[in-house]
């Protein structure tokens, strides 16, 4: 939601994570977050509040003096919402004597597709790495099939329904073999969007699409102050909302975990930021689909993405 301030951005979330716990017909949704504040923090009474009322978030003190009992406390809490999908998001020397709170948030999502592949058609097949580079993957296929369809000058895609039809798993595939990172650095979100909205049914004569487990860890900082976002990580934070002592973000990790197979998707997500204080320290004519080079994908409800990701192997 670019362009939105921090009450529009928390509706948003609200709304959003509330809908996503009211999944049914085939998708499961465990959605979770929780603030776990140092027992020796003196935490703002309005700020707990606020995350209860915009996040339904809980807090729980802890004796962050036990470092690994404490980060032991907060994994069981992701491995218990993600269904032991993500084991570990908190490591003991993450917790230290200066670390004031850890935010975290958990997901995880269950879904079966509307029209399951059938086993027997899955083979392994060439998946073009990059150029000149080949790896057999397993292909789930089907042929002669109706599905959510749509095109531009660079991309094909498909928009794979769930049982739930405000959940869908979609595929940017790029026309050109290793266009990906073209792709990916020119689309807006707008484009995005709009190509979401005029998928339509198309009879696809030859659909292939890969068999696929990703796993990713990924620091956050360097990649938020990329697009601006510094005076949080910095002496120049204003996180007073939380606490009158001086605080600033000085760790934060999402780790996430997707796998698409014949039958459907289990997904699951965690995020975790350490706060620390500064004090203490259709088309007429039939389509290929065949998704065997790098594309982007999105799992979506309603068109408001879960989980995006690049699949290149």
């Amino acid at each position: 939601m670019l362009g939105a301030n921090d009450d529009q951005l928390k509706q948003h979330y609200s709304f959003l994570s509330n809908s996503l716990k009211n999944a049914q017909n085939g998708v499961e949704v465990n959605l979770a977050n929780k603030a776990f504040v140092n027992k020796d923090f003196a935490i703002k009474d309005a700020y707990l509040k606020s995350i209860s009322d915009s996040y339904k978030a809980e807090a729980q003190n802890l004796d962050f003096g036990n470092a690994a009992k404490a980060a032991e406390t907060m994994n069981e809490f992701v491995k218990t919402i993600t269904k032991d999908k993500i084991r570990e998001i908190v490591k003991s020397d993450d917790v230290t004597p200066d670390s004031a709170l850890f935010l975290i948030n958990a997901l995880y999502l269950k879904a079966d597709w509307e029209e399951e592949f059938e086993k027997m058609s899955t083979f392994d097949e060439n998946f073009h790495v990059k150029e000149g580079v080949t790896k057999q993957i397993p292909f789930m296929n089907d042929h002669g099939v109706s599905r959510d369809y749509a095109s531009n000058d660079q991309v094909q895609v498909l928009s794979l329904k769930y049982k739930d039809n405000a959940y869908r798993f979609n595929i940017f595939l790029p026309k050109e073999k290793f266009g990906l990172e073209k792709f990916v650095k020119g689309v807006t979100a707008q484009e995005v969007q709009e190509l979401l909205k005029n998928v339509k049914s198309t009879v696809i004569l030859n659909l292939r699409i890969p068999k696929m487990k990703l796993e990713r860890e990924e620091k956050l900082i360097d990649l938020l102050k990329k697009v601006g976002i510094n005076d949080v990580f910095t002496s120049a934070a204003d996180l007073s909302e939380i606490a009158d002592e001086k605080l600033k973000v000085t760790e934060a990790v999402h780790k996430a975990i997707i796998e698409v197979d014949e039958k459907g998707t289990t997904a699951a997500a965690s995020t975790m930021m350490r706060v620390e204080s500064e004090s203490m320290r259709i088309s007429p004519n039939p389509i290929d689909f065949c998704a065997d080079h790098p594309f982007l994908f999105a799992l979506t409800y309603n068109n408001h993405p879960i989980f995006i990701g690049v699949f290149n192997d």
